[in-house]
């Protein structure tokens, strides 16, 4: 009993041979349990010298995978593996016999096994039942004679059986998957423990019938399909499996992993957590936060890389939450129906891009990165970087756009940076009073836009912006310099450099321009119709400058000497919508991704045929790949443009 038999190599020179897997015979009142044999027997007869048997003798070709005869029996074994045996002499005499289990059954036989094919339930059941028989009926190895077999006696004589196996639970993506299993005792009448392990886990199991396995999905997640593996074979999918619904596993004698596969359709991010780098899922912020305590979530350097026309970032009706910032975070359409308002981490650097809010409840933006809500109560702020103040003082006030507001709608609310921190600044005048809603003391608001400069009071400003309409309610904040000139004989001038660009008619026209300190500069860019597919890029050194809604594009708070400088613009080209290839430059797009290969390092600007820039990626050299929404785009690359169809 628990024997095992996994290869060998047998020759003889006998006329006839047989052979069997395990035993050569298995007497009347043997009995051969729980034992397997892995491996193909394939015998074959070859001639040797003259000796053939002559043609009025019967000889025989044998083999069994188990055993080659047996009158007693075999229960609850199996054997793997092809069984044959083949004549390769010129005489055909022999008679061959051969079978999965036994070549020749001697009577009173009794097979309970399996062909290939294991029915593990079954032999785990068995080997349960046999374990009774030993310890409960005390069945003894009546029929072991130690003049046989060499004098080895069997280890596990007269002793319960054992099958040991290897058991591991993997999760790939987001969910749990756990498995329940009893552990029989040492004693007939002790009950079973139950066991329970969890993914990612590997244990030693012995003498398990079956597990309790459940798959269960995290929030905003699907499970998409439960493998199995046994001993390195192909993975192969479980048929019927639900999500959170416990389904039964036989345990098998080979080691066995279970892998389930989950898929993330929504990011939902609770109380504390951090949600970090690029995901292709939206995020959903739902149920966080209470009247008395905002709940806190923290983005690292997070990009949310989806369709430009779904929503990136939704915050629920029910939710009160502080979102914290690092890194760069990308955070496309964001949609507050809450309360939220966005921060940068103490003791953090962070940035804020390609991000648009529309706000339906009460939003607030502390980092200034934000300048345009929409909704309700829309609001938009242009930065101003310094702005300069005659020697005896004056007013200054923010550029703001509150989309027609009523001034009843809206209020403000100044501070002063002195000794690096922000003190209010109380002009006298009266208070508006907001609900308790909004983040600022209310006797700090007020309904002017402008803010009276005493001399000395040079330094760092910044205004929040409030705007109420209808119970939303909406909060920017801008920050400046500002500055005092000496005397107005003492009004500084810088020179600002508009080029001559090929492909495009510049007003006002290319030139060199004289600005006052702390002034800005517009200017307006027309493609003309042989370029029309260009994508400009305007920089003012090393930033871009993105034009406002009417075309036109503007350099503010002015501080030195300006060059402009336009690139992007080339003559149309007309090129394939499946793959363009230059010496250097290899572009092409397959199933949604764009692949790029480039011999050297690089920027690719991704812009969609309405003219708008969608993306812009950095290329290493070798192969880029990204995911790109269905539509229509051109490619930019250095001077050259593809023109690709998703």
């Amino acid at each position: 009993m628990n024997c095992s038999f996994e290869g060998s190599i047998l020759s003889n020179s006998l006329v006839s041979s047989s052979i069997g897997g395990l035993v050569y015979w298995n007497y009347d009142n043997g009995k051969i349990m729980n034992s397997y044999m892995v491996g193909t027997i394939d015998g074959r007869k070859t001639a040797i010298g003259a000796d053939h048997p002559s043609s009025s003798e019967a000889y025989y070709l044998e083999a069994g995978g188990l055993a080659c005869y047996n009158g007693g029996l075999i229960s609850n074994c199996y054997h793997k593996g092809d069984v044959s045996y083949i004549n390769e002499t010129n005489c055909q005499d022999f008679q061959i016999y051969t079978g999965y289990i036994i070549a020749k059954d001697f009577g009173g036989s009794t097979l309970n096994c399996y062909d290939k094919a294991v029915d593990i339930e079954i032999m785990n059941r068995n080997v349960t039942d046999y374990n009774k028989d030993c310890t409960v009926l005390k069945w003894i190895w009546t029929d072991w004679k130690k003049d046989r077999n060499g004098g080895y006696v069997h280890d596990y004589k007269d002793k319960p059986s054992v099958i040991e196996t290897q058991f591991a639970l993997l999760v790939k993506g987001e969910g749990a998957l756990s498995a329940t299993y009893a552990v029989l005792g040492d004693k007939p009448n002790d009950k079973p423990e139950i066991r329970t392990i969890n993914a990612d886990t590997t244990v030693n199991i012995s003498n398990v019938n079956e597990f309790t396995v459940t798959a269960t999905p995290a929030k905003g997640a699907t499970l998409m399909k439960v493998t199995r593996i046994l001993d390195n074979q192909p993975e192969l999918e479980l048929e019927n499996i639900k999500p959170g619904e416990a389904f039964k596993y036989d345990v098998s004698f080979l080691s066995a992993t279970l892998i389930a596969y989950f898929q993330t359709d929504t990011v939902i991010p609770e109380d504390g957590d951090t949600v970090e780098g690029e995901t292709n899922a939206p995020i959903d912020i739902s149920g966080v936060g209470s009247e008395e305590k905002d709940a806190m979530i923290y983005f690292e350097n997070v990009d949310i890389s989806i369709d430009n026309s779904k929503n990136a970032l939704t915050i629920s009706d029910d939710s009160k939450v502080v979102l914290q910032i690092s890194g760069t975070n990308k955070l496309g359409n964001l949609v507050n129906n809450g309360k939220t308002s966005i921060e940068v981490m103490v003791g953090e650097s962070a940035n804020l891009v390609d991000t648009k809010v529309v706000n339906n409840g009460i939003f607030t933006d502390k980092t200034s990165f934000i300048t345009e809500v929409t909704g309700k109560a829309a609001l938009s702020v242009t930065p101003r970087e310094q702005v300069l103040v005659e020697p005896e003082g004056g007013k200054i006030s923010m550029i703001f756009d509150s989309k027609d507001a009523d001034e009843s709608e809206l209020s403000y609310f100044w501070q002063r940076l002195e000794n690096d921190k922000w003190i209010p600044e109380k002009p006298e005048f009266k208070a508006f009073l907001l609900k308790p809603t909004s983040i600022l003391r209310a006797d700090w608001m007020n309904t002017e836009k402008e803010i009276t400069i005493n001399p000395g009071e040079d330094g760092k400003y910044r205004c929040w912006i409030t705007r109420e309409k209808e119970g939303v309610v909406t909060t920017l904040v801008t920050t400046t310099a500002v500055k005092f000139r000496s005397s107005v004989a003492d009004i500084t001038y810088y020179n600002l450099t508009l080029p001559s660009i090929e492909g495009a008619i510049l007003s006002p026209s290319a030139g060199t321009y004289s600005v006052e300190e702390g002034g800005s500069f517009s200017f307006s860019l027309t493609l003309e119709a042989d370029y029309n597919q260009s994508t400009p890029i305007v920089k003012v050194g090393d930033k871009v400058i993105e034009p406002a809604s009417d075309g036109k594009y503007e350099i503010k708070g002015i501080a030195s000497d300006i060059t402009i400088s336009i690139t992007g613009i080339v003559k149309n080209v007309t090129v394939g919508n499946a793959e363009v290839e230059s010496n250097a430059l290899k572009v092409w797009g397959s199933n949604g991704v764009l692949h790029i290969r480039s011999a050297h390092a690089g920027t690719a600007y991704l812009v969609t045929f309405g003219g708008q820039l969608y993306k812009a990626i950095t290329l290493p050299v070798g192969e880029t790949m990204i995911t790109i929404p269905q539509g229509s785009y051109i490619i930019r690359i250095e001077n050259q443009s593809y023109k690709i169809r998703f």
